[in-house]
């Protein structure tokens, strides 16, 4: 993967929009498992080995050094607690998705 597959079109069709420079600086599996999960949102590493054809191993080193990075978070799986689901942060997802406004569906469950 290239420095320039990491850039995501937005609905203006020219404005692009970079990548974090921490992601540009880390290995291709890294930008791999980065762009899996700008693609598809909320996934389990389960999903994201399937999705983008990785190793286990290397997808656990890959999320390892996103979260090292903060530009993935983990969370618990609640439909199964043995599991972790990870998303981009939320500087990230606001970032690759265009706009601010989706809603954080943490919160409202907080409440």
């Amino acid at each position: 993967m290239t420095d320039a597959d990491l850039y995501e079109t937005t609905t203006e069709g020219d404005d692009r929009e970079r990548a974090p420079e921490a992601v540009t600086d880390l290995p291709p599996s890294s930008k791999l498992v980065y762009k899996t999960l700008v693609w598809n949102g909320r996934l389990t590493q389960q999903e994201i080995i399937e999705r983008s054809l990785l190793s286990a191993r290397t997808v656990r080193d890959a999320l390892s050094r996103l979260e090292e990075h903060d530009v993935v978070e983990r969370n618990v799986y609640y439909r199964d607690a043995r599991q972790n689901v990870y998303t981009l942060a939320d500087r990230d997802r606001d970032r690759e998705r265009g706009s601010g406004t989706e809603p954080d569906r943490g919160a409202a469950a907080a409440e």
